[in-house]
Order: C-alpha cells, then sequence, then structure tokens
C-alpha cells in the first residue's frame, strides 16, 4: 500500500539515485560508470522545463551543442546538497522507525509525516520538488554535475 503522493515520491526517487550515483562515482572510475536503468515514472520526471527568459533581439545567446545540458548555478549546487542531506536524514530516521512500527496504520502515519518533512526540507532550501528531481537525474550524464553535488554532500557531511 504506497501513501506517499507524487511529490514525495518524487523526493525518495531523487535522494535514491543520488545515492546510487554518488556511490558509483565512489566506486567506478567516471569513464565506466553506468547509467541507472530505472528511471522516474513519468509523472515526476516529466516535470515542465523552466521558462526561458527571452534575450534582447540585438544579443544572441551561444546554442548549447545537441546533448548538452544546461549548466546548473553553484547556488542551486549549494542547496541541492543541503537538501539532499535533510532528506538522507529524514529516511534514514523513518526507516529505523519503520522497524519498529507495530501495525500497518503506525507505519503508514510514519511514512505519511516522512513525506511532509522530505518536502519541506526541500522547500526550505529553497528549491521546488522539480528542481530538486531535475537536478538528481541531471546527475545520472552530467558527470562534472555529479562531482560538484558529491563534493558538496561530502562536506555537509563532515561539518
Amino acid at each position: 500500500m504506497n501513501h506517499f503522493n507524487s511529490g514525495a515520491r518524487a523526493v525518495f526517487i531523487a535522494a535514491g539515485a543520488l545515492v546510487a550515483t554518488s556511490l558509483l562515482h565512489a566506486q567506478v572510475p567516471e569513464e565506466q560508470a553506468p547509467v541507472p536503468e530505472e528511471q522516474a515514472p513519468a509523472d515526476v520526471a516529466a516535470a515542465p522545463p523552466a521558462p526561458e527568459q527571452q534575450a534582447p533581439a540585438d544579443v544572441t545567446a551561444p546554442t548549447p551543442a545537441p546533448g548538452a545540458t544546461t549548466p546548473i548555478a553553484d547556488a542551486k549546487v549549494e542547496q541541492f546538497a543541503a537538501a539532499f542531506v535533510d532528506v538522507q536524514d529524514i529516511q534514514s530516521q523513518t526507516s529505523q522507525q519503520l522497524s519498529a512500527a507495530k501495525d500497518d496504520q503506525q507505519a503508514s502515519q510514519l511514512k505519511a509525516d516522512a513525506e511532509k518533512k522530505m518536502i519541506e526540507a526541500v522547500e526550505r532550501q529553497g528549491l521546488q520538488i522539480q528542481e530538486f528531481n531535475r537536478i538528481a537525474q541531471l546527475m545520472t550524464t552530467d558527470l562534472q554535475l555529479r562531482s560538484k553535488v558529491v563534493e558538496k554532500v561530502q562536506q555537509r557531511r563532515k561539518g
């Protein structure tokens, strides 16, 4: 029985993807790092693209190469890392509590509470769930972004 709404599922999926990619990053050389086969469900992964800012007619922006990703600002990487650490902590605490749950009703309540806390944690860091998931998804293909995020998460974990 799944009691998580799509927003929380998105946080879980993104956090799981980051854990997988960060572990892969730490254990496998970048040129051999596999891309996770499992993708987020369509309702989560199909977040609408960010509205593009239109440049004045006399200024042309360079067109990214095919297959290139839009760079993520360092501030967003910082926000993502902070949110990810918070989400991981919530998941860890909830996992421990779920192992001690007495019945399905208590487990459902714990999951609902965790869902709310995770969404709040992401938003408290200044990100929308869609942004958080977009960054996590980009990390599966953008090795430079993955390295930046892993570094920021490690810095936060060290204190």
